[in-house]
């Protein structure tokens, strides 16, 4: 690329360098931009602050339909939005946080009215998680303007054994993956008819897809990929490779678009033996995915198994879940750099008619008829 500083895990990190919370994607949006604009990529921000990059150099082949890599820009988080009549400062989550978090104390960090982030804690609300409530509790009298994004006051990012722990995971590595291979994509000028795009407020129910499915901003011939990190589940590991998406929790996929993929692997493994990848239905949640799938788009995915979903040791139900930093590998988030990459160019070649199955040979249909008692 033309600097080391804009190599894929320099990319994770200063995606990780802000906060983020659905609704207030502002400094991450800024960053993402930043980098668009450094490699001279066309873009737009739709009327909900939803960022699309469109990469389509001149004299591209008009048959080549779209491809489109969909991250989102948020985190589950906490919202200040009162104080009550006891002048305490009240919060309600943004997204799915660990149940825990609404039982026990737990250290955050809170934008204050002057644009830095202040420590403090949340604690429960009377012991009362029905109503989704938390108390806020800040280290000084700073002046907070309301409502205000709330983020759990964990490590940002840092690396140890070859894993990468993040308070954010999910998906700056997916908004990162992307950006890394759109901007390796544009270096070396492959011609290619590619979509970036990096939504907003997918925590609270796939909002800045959906919206993007509503108002038609892309074609409906492209072939779209969410790009997630997703939670570990039977069958998944990590360290070994990527993982090919066949469908979330609420729906399955496409497969004509799945096969873009699954080419994309093959040309991996047999360029390098070592290179590793899954596939497999994560219906641990549900992802952006979804969004475009039942609106009629081709869609299919790639997720990195995560560990600490959503910050939570031991899942975001069990009530003793620790606070705790997301987790991936490195070598499946590198893995999935390159599967994008590779993507791209199957997408310029591959095969566009509904894929079939061999012909049956005529002695086959003969030993069925002649058998047929």
């Amino acid at each position: 690329m033309k600097s080391d500083i804009y190599s894929p895990i320099k990319i994770l990190e200063i995606l990780s360098s802000v906060n983020s919370a659905p609704y207030y994607e502002s400094q991450t949006s800024k960053l993402i931009i930043n980098l668009l604009a450094k490699f001279n990529i066309p873009f737009f921000k739709d009327d909900f602050g939803n960022i699309i990059a469109h990469y389509k150099p001149d004299k591209l082949n008009k048959n080549i339909n779209p491809i489109a890599f969909v991250a989102h820009m948020d985190h589950p988080g906490f919202e200040a939005i009162s104080y009550n009549q006891n002048n305490e400062l009240e919060a309600k989550p943004l997204g799915g946080v660990p149940l825990s978090s609404l039982k026990s104390q737990n250290a955050i960090l809170i934008k204050s009215a002057k644009g830095d982030w202040v420590k403090g804690i949340i604690k429960p609300a009377n012991n009362n998680t029905e109503n989704k409530i938390v108390y806020v509790d800040l280290n000084n009298e700073t002046p907070i303007k309301l409502p205000a994004p709330i983020v759990f006051d964990l490590k940002k990012f840092f690396i140890k054994d070859n894993i990468i722990y993040m308070r954010a995971i999910d998906d700056l590595a997916g908004c990162s993956s992307i950006l890394s291979a759109l901007c390796q994509i544009a270096e070396n000028k492959i011609k290619a008819n590619l979509y970036a795009v990096f939504t907003r407020a997918e925590e609270v129910g796939l909002i800045g897809a959906r919206l993007i499915c509503e108002n038609k901003i892309l074609p409906i011939n492209t072939t779209i990929v969410s790009v997630e990190s997703s939670p570990l589940i039977s069958g998944v590991l990590q360290g070994e490779g990527p993982i090919i998406r066949i469908g979330d929790k609420q729906t399955t996929f496409n497969y004509e678009a799945e096969q873009i993929l699954i080419e994309s692997l093959k040309n991996l493994q047999s360029k390098n033996p070592g290179f590793k990848g899954q596939r497999k239905l994560m219906d641990g949640g549900t992802c952006e995915g979804t969004a475009f799938n039942i609106e009629g788009y081709k869609t299919t995915g790639i997720a990195f198994p995560l560990k600490n979903y959503h910050n939570a040791s031991d899942g975001i139900y069990n009530k003793t879940s620790k606070i705790v930093e997301e987790s991936i590998f490195i070598d499946d988030y590198l893995g999935g750099v390159e599967l994008i990459k590779e993507s791209v160019i199957v997408n310029n070649k591959i095969n566009k008619k509904s894929p079939k199955l061999e012909s049956i040979p005529n002695n086959i249909r003969k030993k069925l008829t002649e058998s047929n008692i």
